[in-house]
Formats: C-alpha cells, sequence, structure tokens
C-alpha cells in the first residue's frame, strides 16, 4: 500500500492507496485505523499518467489532502477505544480507563484462577 502522511489539528494521518480490482481506493487513515473514503483512480489511469511521466496516484491524493484540509472533506474523530476491545495494548490512557472501570490489569477473579 502506497501511503501519503501529513497532519491536520494535531493529528498525525496518511492517505493510504488500497488496489482493488481494477481501480486504487484512497482512505484516509490514523494510524491504522480507516477512518474516511477519500477517492478512486482507476488503473488504466495511472498507466496512461506512469506514460506520460506523472505520478497521477499522487495528484489524487494531494487533492483529497487539499480536501481535508480546507474542510470539504470531513474527517471524523478517532473511536476511543473501548477497554475490552484490544486488552494487549497497554498505556497510560489505557491504564487510566480501566482503572475508571474499576479492573486491574493482569487480574482474572475467576475460581481457580492466578490473581497478579
Amino acid at each position: 500500500m502506497r501511503s501519503f502522511p501529513f497532519r491536520y489539528q494535531r493529528r498525525l494521518l496518511k492517505i493510504g492507496a488500497v488496489l482493488s480490482a481494477s481501480e486504487w481506493e484512497l482512505w484516509v487513515y490514523e494510524g491504522d485505523q480507516r477512518l474516511t473514503y477519500g477517492s478512486r483512480l482507476s488503473a488504466v489511469e495511472e498507466i496512461e499518467g506512469w506514460r506520460c511521466g506523472q505520478d497521477r496516484l499522487w495528484i489524487v491524493a494531494e487533492e483529497v489532502k487539499s480536501n481535508i484540509l480546507t474542510g470539504r472533506l470531513p474527517v471524523p474523530p478517532l473511536p476511543e477505544a473501548n477497554v475490552y476491545d484490544s486488552p494487549t495494548v497497554v498505556g497510560p490512557q489505557t491504564t487510566a480507563k480501566t482503572e475508571e472501570a474499576g479492573l486491574r490489569l493482569g487480574t482474572v477473579d475467576a475460581p481457580g484462577n492466578c490473581l497478579n
């Protein structure tokens, strides 16, 4: 996947080009989370561009980026992760949310299981 990173409102986003059957789909990502659809480019158009010395995929990605920066393409906020969605990711925010929920990481209180 080709990607084109940029910053928007203190967020690190990227436009990722994903090849489908006969076209490139350009999606906006934050980390690995797909946020919104940006545009598309047919494989034929891309090949024609390469023959002319143009990187049409980059050109379309720049258009998507411009649409985001000018507000024509809204970027939704990254969905807040649920503590139960990704127990393997532990950081200050995850730990704080877990503690707010009254849970401790690394403990299992089912009968027969060890508690840390």
